[in-house]
This record gives structure tokens, sequence and C-alpha cells, in this order.
């Protein structure tokens, strides 16, 4: 008896140490997440095939800037919408609590880290605008690939609409493809093939960091 009293309180307060939603701890695991979510952002950037897919070299600076602004807010809306599928596959209340403060601290904290970049304040509000506006429209993505998916005659195709995950890597992969191409897309593009397997390393990293 003494033994399981005992046992359930340092169950419980692993528990609390591992989601205390102390705003110091939910501030450093958003600094960690978002961090890493800049940084595939920037190597990808930064990587010759990457480039090469878009003779990026004969671009005007404007738009390099606009691509990598894109590279940006696609990590940032992919990593929230990973957090609200854990919030919504997690049955425990403090594991629920702890994961929506850092989903809900995300936008600060990327607001506070370009503001010490030196970036004005003008700026910063129309990337809070961007962000917004892309989670809405990925959002709307997500269930016209449910709609699609549960269209297919073939039942293992047709299945996989009911798996959120897949939905939401659609949706952002195919978002991120069209916003780059400046919507000029099209079928059995290698270059739509090279995304996504550099967003299936950005998703397998924020899982192994969340």
């Amino acid at each position: 008896m003494i033994f399981n009293q005992m046992f359930s309180k340092i169950v419980a307060a692993i528990r609390f140490f591992k989601y205390n939603t102390h705003p110091a701890r939910i501030e450093a695991k958003t600094r960690k997440v978002v961090l890493f979510g800049l940084n595939k952002a920037f190597e990808i950037f930064k990587n010759k095939k990457f480039r090469s897919f878009l003779q990026f070299e004969n671009k005007q600076i404007k738009e390099q800037d606009r691509i990598f602004n894109e590279l940006t807010v696609t990590n940032i809306v992919f990593l929230m919408f990973l957090l609200e599928q854990i919030i919504h596959d997690t049955e425990e209340e403090d594991r629920q609590e702890y994961f929506r403060a850092i989903k809900e601290n995300i936008p600060k904290y990327f607001a506070g880290f370009i503001g010490r970049l030196g970036i004005e304040n003008g700026y910063i509000n129309l990337w809070d605008y961007l962000i917004n506006m892309r989670h809405e429209e990925y959002t709307a993505s997500i269930n016209d690939f449910r709609a699609e998916f549960l269209k297919q005659k073939d039942r293992k195709i047709s299945e996989l609409a009911y798996d959120n995950l897949i939905m939401i890597f659609q949706a952002i992969a195919f978002g991120l493809y069209k916003h780059i191409m400046r919507g000029k897309i099209k079928r059995g593009d290698p270059f739509y093939d090279f995304l996504q397997s550099y967003l299936l390393r950005v998703h397998k990293g924020y899982l192994k960091r969340i």
C-alpha cells in the first residue's frame, strides 16, 4: 500500500516537471522547436539542388526574399498544426495544457525573435498577419485534401483521409510548392517531390524535439 502511494507520488511529480507550464519552461521549449524550423528553412534555402530547380540566381533579390519567407512561414505553421494534432490526440489535461501553451506562444516568440534581429514593428505585424493567413489557408486545404481522398475508389487510399497527420503533410507540402511556384504548378514535377522529402525531415525533427 505504502509502495503504491509512493509510486503514484513519484509519477505525479515526474508529470508535473515534464508538463510544467511555467513561462520560462514554455519559452525554452518554444525557442527549441521554432529555431529548429527556422534553421531548416535556411538550410534548404541555401541548398544547391533547391536553387537549381528554381534557377535561383536568375531571380531578383525581392523574389529570393519572398521564397525564403514562404519557407519560414510554412515551417512555423507546420509546427502549429503538429501541436494541434498532439493536443487533439491527448487525453491528459496537463499534457494538453503544456502543448497548447507552446502552440500559443509560437507567434509571440517568433515576433520577439525577429524584433531582436532589428526587424521593424510594421514588418513584424505583417509576419503575424502572414502566419494567421497561411494557417487559415492550410486549414481549408486540409479539408479539401480529405474530401478528395474520400472520393477515391481504392479503399486503401480513401482510408488515408482519416489520418490527420497525412492530411496535414499533404496540405503543407502542396501549399509550399504552390506558393514558391506562384501557382505555376505541374503534374509530376520533381521539385514537388524534393520539397516533400525536405518537409518529411522537418516533420521528423519537430516530433523529436516537441
